[in-house]
């Protein structure tokens, strides 16, 4: 929150916070003997894995960077543990899910505003999201991090209980995309179109009756609407697309990539060092002063940390989606399909994969929306393993 309203600063809110809660859970597992602390899922020891990879890559990498790289890792790590440990029910599931919902449509919203307040010349050139409140570092980050609460959004608003609330979800959707839009993003467009395709399948596959005609209508709603109501600028920059080879920046986004495979090259094993793909980008054949990332996730961790971090970040992401697709089998087996809990688990599901397809375009493995992600998809396997009485 201090990142948005600055005057907060003064008052540690984060850090006050974060550290009671840390104490408050090894508080409260210590009297548990029969709650873990950790090591309950596979993605535990890949993650310190991954830590521990970070650390080793200061043998080939500039120090001050891989411990920053390290110190934000570790952050996640304890953020990822807490989230397990604590969202165990599902009232906690849906409070964790309602808070992050409705913190991401103030960000939404401030977003849309500023858009709205801008002169119209300007709205033309503005990159919006990732310089108007919030730790993105840039707007085709935002975009990546709205495009990830909108399948909570959808499923809520379509079945989610109580029924009541179905409406506010159905807003924030609507505040999420057209904060996507205002940012001008091609990075949301693609996000979108794959989720898109996404709620398409889910919503046949998974719901009956009107909630499917409902699922239907809405996707075909969202993206009418968004072509007929979106500014021509977000409409040329997203027609740009199908001719990339025309556009400075995405040419430029290859290069970059380029760049990424040589230093992975250069250092299989452990690539140039967390951190250092900025710094080791004019020794790879760089030629610009800003902008001196891979934008894309997979080479950034390839780049800098070589097969053992591209192979941590393979398996975080193939035990998280293996386990995602098992709470789906198990809540179809228990004839659970049209509860909260199902679609807690399809949103998880479709959030990580939004996440995912903006990593092929920007620069995510660090930011802590990844790892919450995960933290949520083995929450809600092991609330709906509670829930049904059924078997890791």
């Amino acid at each position: 929150p201090m990142e948005v309203y600055p005057f907060l600063s003064q008052f540690h809110i984060a850090r006050i916070f974060g550290i009671a809660m840390i104490i408050g859970y090894i508080v409260y597992a210590s009297r548990n003997e029969e709650r873990n602390f950790f090591f309950n899922a596979p993605q535990d020891k890949v993650f310190l894995g991954l830590l521990f990879v970070i650390l080793f890559s200061i043998t080939v990498g500039w120090a001050p960077q891989v411990l920053n790289v390290f110190e934000q890792m570790a952050k996640n790590l304890v953020v990822y543990a807490v989230l397990i440990g604590t969202v165990t029910s599902q009232k906690r599931l849906k409070i964790l899910l309602w808070m992050l919902m409705a913190f991401s449509a103030i960000l939404a919203f401030n977003t849309v505003q500023e858009y709205r307040f801008l002169q119209m010349g300007a709205r033309n050139v503005a990159r919006l999201g990732g310089f108007s409140g919030g730790y993105f570092g840039g707007a085709g980050d935002f975009a990546v991090m709205m495009c990830t609460m909108v399948p909570f959004a959808y499923f809520f608003g379509v079945g989610g209980k109580p029924a009541a609330l179905r409406p506010v979800a159905l807003f924030f959707l609507a505040l999420f995309i057209a904060a996507v839009v205002a940012t001008h993003a091609r990075a949301g467009v693609l996000v979108l179109g794959a989720l898109a395709v996404g709620f398409g399948i889910f919503g046949v596959k998974n719901f009956s009756g009107f909630k499917k005609f409902l699922s239907v209508l809405l996707v075909a709603g969202a993206v009418i609407g968004t072509v007929a109501l979106a500014p021509a600028a977000f409409k040329q920059r997203a027609a740009s697309i199908a001719h990339y080879q025309e556009v400075g920046t995405a040419t430029a986004r290859i290069e970059y990539w380029k760049i990424g495979i040589k230093m992975f090259l250069s250092n299989p094993l452990i690539g140039v060092g967390a951190g250092n793909y900025p710094l080791r980008y004019w020794d790879f054949g760089g030629w610009e002063h800003l902008w001196r990332v891979p934008h894309n996730m997979y080479i950034e961790a390839l780049s800098e940390l070589g097969m053992l971090g591209f192979g941590c970040l393979f398996f975080l992401l193939y035990y998280t989606f293996k386990q995602g697709l098992a709470t789906l089998r198990l809540l179809k087996e228990k004839a659970m399909q049209n509860t909260f809990l199902s679609a807690a688990a399809q949103g998880a599901m479709l959030s990580l994969f939004a996440y995912c397809v903006g990593g092929m375009f920007q620069s995510l493995f660090t930011y802590p929306v990844l790892y919450i992600l995960i933290a949520i998809v083995i929450s809600v396997h092991q609330i709906a393993l509670k829930e049904t009485g059924g078997s890791r």
